[in-house]
Protein backbone atom coordinates (compact mmCIF):
# COMPACT_ATOMS: atom_id res chain seq x y z
CA UNK A 1 0.00 0.00 0.00
CA UNK A 2 1.01 3.27 -1.03
CA UNK A 3 1.58 6.32 0.91
CA UNK A 4 -0.76 9.37 -0.42
CA UNK A 5 0.30 12.66 -0.31
CA UNK A 6 -2.03 15.35 1.44
CA UNK A 7 -4.23 17.36 -1.22
CA UNK A 8 -3.07 21.33 -1.00
CA UNK A 9 -5.60 23.18 1.09
CA UNK A 10 -6.11 20.31 3.34
CA UNK A 11 -6.08 21.52 7.20
CA UNK A 12 -3.53 20.10 9.40
CA UNK A 13 -2.63 21.43 13.58
CA UNK A 14 0.60 21.45 14.67
CA UNK A 15 0.92 21.80 18.40
CA UNK A 16 3.20 24.94 18.18
CA UNK A 17 1.25 26.75 16.07
CA UNK A 18 -2.11 25.76 16.15
CA UNK A 19 -4.33 25.11 12.63
CA UNK A 20 -3.04 25.66 9.41
CA UNK A 21 -3.46 24.12 6.00
CA UNK A 22 -1.11 22.75 2.89
CA UNK A 23 -0.45 25.58 0.91
CA UNK A 24 1.83 23.49 -1.53
CA UNK A 25 3.73 20.09 -1.78
CA UNK A 26 5.99 18.69 -4.25
CA UNK A 27 7.36 14.87 -4.64
CA UNK A 28 10.76 16.23 -5.38
CA UNK A 29 12.14 17.27 -1.98
CA UNK A 30 13.01 15.80 1.39
CA UNK A 31 10.28 18.22 2.82
CA UNK A 32 7.34 17.56 0.47
CA UNK A 33 4.88 19.79 2.64
CA UNK A 34 4.35 23.79 2.33
CA UNK A 35 2.18 24.73 5.66
CA UNK A 36 1.15 27.90 6.60
CA UNK A 37 -0.93 28.40 9.87
CA UNK A 38 -3.73 31.35 10.37
CA UNK A 39 -1.53 32.73 13.50
CA UNK A 40 2.01 33.12 11.79
CA UNK A 41 2.14 35.37 9.65
CA UNK A 42 4.75 35.50 6.08
CA UNK A 43 6.18 32.25 6.89
CA UNK A 44 5.89 29.01 5.46
CA UNK A 45 6.62 25.79 7.22
CA UNK A 46 8.04 22.79 5.76
CA UNK A 47 7.52 19.11 7.19
CA UNK A 48 8.39 15.15 5.82
CA UNK A 49 5.83 13.16 4.84
CA UNK A 50 5.06 11.82 8.24
CA UNK A 51 4.52 15.34 9.43
CA UNK A 52 7.91 15.84 11.28
CA UNK A 53 9.19 19.44 10.46
CA UNK A 54 13.23 18.67 10.96
CA UNK A 55 14.86 15.05 10.83
CA UNK A 56 16.34 15.30 14.19
CA UNK A 57 12.57 15.47 15.88
CA UNK A 58 11.53 11.84 17.48
CA UNK A 59 8.08 12.08 16.57
CA UNK A 60 6.06 13.96 14.04
CA UNK A 61 4.03 16.98 14.95
CA UNK A 62 1.84 17.48 12.34
CA UNK A 63 -1.85 16.24 12.76
CA UNK A 64 -5.41 15.68 11.10
CA UNK A 65 -6.82 16.78 14.09
CA UNK A 66 -6.22 19.48 17.15
CA UNK A 67 -4.17 17.59 20.06
CA UNK A 68 -2.76 18.08 23.25
CA UNK A 69 -0.06 16.96 25.56
CA UNK A 70 -3.14 15.77 28.30
CA UNK A 71 -5.98 14.83 25.99
CA UNK A 72 -3.64 13.27 23.01
CA UNK A 73 -5.89 13.00 19.51
CA UNK A 74 -2.87 13.02 17.51
CA UNK A 75 -3.81 11.53 14.04
CA UNK A 76 -0.98 10.31 11.83
CA UNK A 77 -0.79 12.27 8.54
CA UNK A 78 -0.65 8.67 6.77
CA UNK A 79 -4.69 8.22 8.23
CA UNK A 80 -5.80 11.10 5.28
CA UNK A 81 -8.14 9.37 2.87
CA UNK A 82 -7.19 6.31 4.32
CA UNK A 83 -9.17 3.52 2.60
CA UNK A 84 -10.91 1.09 4.74
CA UNK A 85 -13.68 -1.97 4.86
CA UNK A 86 -16.31 -0.58 3.36
CA UNK A 87 -15.06 1.76 1.19
CA UNK A 88 -16.32 1.29 -2.85
CA UNK A 89 -13.31 2.04 -5.06
CA UNK A 90 -11.22 0.65 -8.22
CA UNK A 91 -8.68 -2.09 -7.40
CA UNK A 92 -5.86 -2.87 -9.48
CA UNK A 93 -2.24 -4.92 -9.35
CA UNK A 94 1.53 -2.70 -10.42
CA UNK A 95 1.68 -5.08 -13.18
CA UNK A 96 -1.60 -4.20 -14.43
CA UNK A 97 -0.96 -0.29 -14.83
CA UNK A 98 2.10 -1.35 -17.55
CA UNK A 99 -0.32 -3.48 -19.47
CA UNK A 100 -3.46 -1.78 -18.65
CA UNK A 101 -4.92 -5.55 -18.30
CA UNK A 102 -7.97 -5.05 -15.46
CA UNK A 103 -8.76 -2.55 -12.83
CA UNK A 104 -12.19 -3.49 -10.75
CA UNK A 105 -14.68 -1.75 -9.54
CA UNK A 106 -15.83 -2.84 -6.11
CA UNK A 107 -16.37 -2.66 -2.62
CA UNK A 108 -13.20 -3.59 0.21
CA UNK A 109 -14.24 -6.65 2.36
CA UNK A 110 -10.66 -6.71 4.39
CA UNK A 111 -7.39 -4.80 4.14
CA UNK A 112 -3.87 -6.82 5.44
CA UNK A 113 -0.78 -5.13 5.59
CA UNK A 114 -0.20 -5.72 1.78
CA UNK A 115 -3.24 -6.66 -0.13
CA UNK A 116 -6.66 -5.00 -0.81
CA UNK A 117 -9.34 -7.72 -0.77
CA UNK A 118 -13.04 -6.59 -2.94
CA UNK A 119 -16.07 -8.32 -2.49
CA UNK A 120 -15.32 -11.32 -4.80
CA UNK A 121 -12.58 -11.95 -1.96
CA UNK A 122 -9.89 -11.44 -4.98
CA UNK A 123 -6.82 -9.84 -3.49
CA UNK A 124 -5.27 -6.58 -5.13
CA UNK A 125 -2.04 -4.46 -4.51
CA UNK A 126 -3.55 -0.67 -5.08
CA UNK A 127 -6.89 0.33 -4.09
CA UNK A 128 -8.28 4.30 -4.74
CA UNK A 129 -11.44 5.67 -4.04
CA UNK A 130 -10.99 7.66 -7.41
CA UNK A 131 -10.27 6.23 -11.15
CA UNK A 132 -6.44 6.20 -11.25
CA UNK A 133 -4.83 8.52 -13.17
CA UNK A 134 -2.98 5.83 -15.45
CA UNK A 135 -6.07 4.31 -16.50
CA UNK A 136 -7.46 7.84 -17.57
CA UNK A 137 -4.52 8.02 -19.86
CA UNK A 138 -4.51 4.45 -21.17
CA UNK A 139 -8.04 5.49 -22.18
CA UNK A 140 -7.46 8.62 -23.68
CA UNK A 141 -4.62 7.13 -25.96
Amino acid sequence: MKEQLLQIGTKVFDIRFGWGEIEDYTTEEKYPYKVIFSNVEDVVFTYNIAGKPIDYYVNPTLSLTEYDLVNGGFTPLSDYNKPKVGDFGYFWDDNDVESAQRIVYSKIIKINKYDYFDSAEINWQNFSKEIPEWFLKKMNK
